[in-house]
């Protein structure tokens, strides 16, 4: 009891002091030029919300905007730059979503077959009564009823060094945890992180290769995308940004209560930086890589690249976006999440956060243009950031 009280209490001083501390400056109206951008981005590290950040732009099929701001790795003095690299956390999941829809391209899986189909140990149930069949694109588009695994999965990380861990044999040791539904298939939709674990091990069974093989083999190599994977290799360690977190953040009690102050590698200041780690459940969140490479992925999705996926596919998965008619609204489809803007523009996205890292990236089908940003804190202002970069008439 006196554990849980004190817990209580640092939950209530951390929240108390989150929303008393400064906050990252937002983006004025009058961001025109790349000399406005860059002194906006200036600013946000400056305020250390985060600490580092980078950020690119493609337009029309070329990179028109790629700088990264602020500090890699504060205590090192190593500078961000547009080749820096930084875990990717959920924005793996578009990736993920683009692999299952190569599988129903080359006609080993139909995604609106059961899951179960592919998947023997499948078997979920709603509610102790029912055995309901859950459809591949229910679990693309967070429909299918599955809990999410959150906030465990933000602990199921392993050290540099460790082995990583088969996607498959973690999901059927977890299975019995996540197996009862939070409500029917398509009756609404709810993100989690478990189903894309699922996709993960539906990958595997289907294509005979492990998950992070079949991504690398399938989009990050045809793509070019030579300093993004799962684990760091030499040169993208030459590049790499360390995970920061500020001591005063919504996620910092995590740290002692889920066991997680391993991962601290020293303070300076108010500041945590962390160890490298490895998340275990790679095909929700274990990507790992630049801005430079992601705007290369932007850009073939954007222009239909069928070095990764066929013109067919993508517009089913740009499919949800069209269906959008009220400003302000948006819809999950396909991996991405479907928005109409108050003006009248049509994007998809995805974000990213967990430990020391936050991400989001943004297409506007009909505008040939992508932009993203990853920092070194999981406290970014992500919408804001991404709003800045998408506005500027490129």
């Amino acid at each position: 009891m006196v554990v849980g009280i004190l817990v209580g209490a640092l939950l209530i001083l951390v929240l108390g002091l989150y929303f008393l501390k400064p906050k990252s400056p937002k983006p004025s109206a009058s961001i025109d030029t790349v000399d406005e951008m860059d002194d906006y981005l200036q600013r946000v590290v400056a305020a250390q919300h985060p600490p580092g950040l980078s950020a690119a732009v493609v337009k029309d099929g070329e990179l028109v905007y790629a700088n990264g701001f602020g500090a890699a790795d504060g205590p090192r003095d190593l500078k961000a730059t547009k080749d820096t690299v930084y875990h990717w956390w959920s924005m793996t999941k578009i990736p993920t979503a683009v692999a299952v829809m190569q599988l129903h391209e080359r006609g080993l899986l139909d995604i609106d077959d059961p899951i179960s189909n592919y998947l023997p140990f499948f078997n979920v149930t709603y509610k102790e009564s029912e055995q309901p069949k859950i459809s591949i694109r229910q679990v693309l588009n967070h429909s299918s009823g599955l809990p999410d695994a959150m906030p465990e999965l933000v602990t199921w990380l392993h050290s540099e060094g460790e082995p990583p861990l088969n996607q498959t044999e973690l999901v059927v040791d977890k299975f019995s945890e996540y197996d009862q539904l939070v409500f029917m298939p398509g009756e609404k939709t709810r993100y989690t992180n478990w189903g894309y674990m699922i996709l993960g091990a539906l990958i595997e069974a289907v294509s005979g290769q492990t998950y992070e093989g079949y991504v690398i083999d399938n989009i990050l190599l045809p793509l070019g995308m030579q300093n993004t994977g799962f684990v760091y290799t030499e040169s993208m360690a030459d590049h790499e940004a360390i995970g920061s977190q500020h001591l005063v953040d919504l996620f910092t009690p995590f740290f002692p209560i889920y066991g997680l102050t391993y991962i601290i590698r020293e303070r300076e200041g108010l500041r945590f930086w962390l160890h490298r780690v490895y998340n275990d459940q790679t095909s929700p969140t274990g990507l790992i890589g630049p801005v430079t490479d992601l705007a290369k992925f932007m850009s073939a999705y954007l222009n239909e690249a069928e070095s990764i996926l066929q013109p067919s596919s993508i517009s089913m998965m740009n499919d949800p976006l069209w269906q959008l008619s009220t400003p302000g609204e948006s819809v999950r489809g396909l991996g991405w999440e479907a928005h109409l803007t108050s003006d009248g523009r049509r994007y998809l996205t995805h974000g990213g956060g967990g430990p020391g890292f936050a991400s989001i990236f943004r297409v506007y089908p009909e505008e040939k243009l992508g932009v993203v940003v990853i920092g070194n804190d999981s406290s970014i202002d992500r919408q804001s950031l991404a709003d800045a970069l998408a506005n500027v008439d490129w």
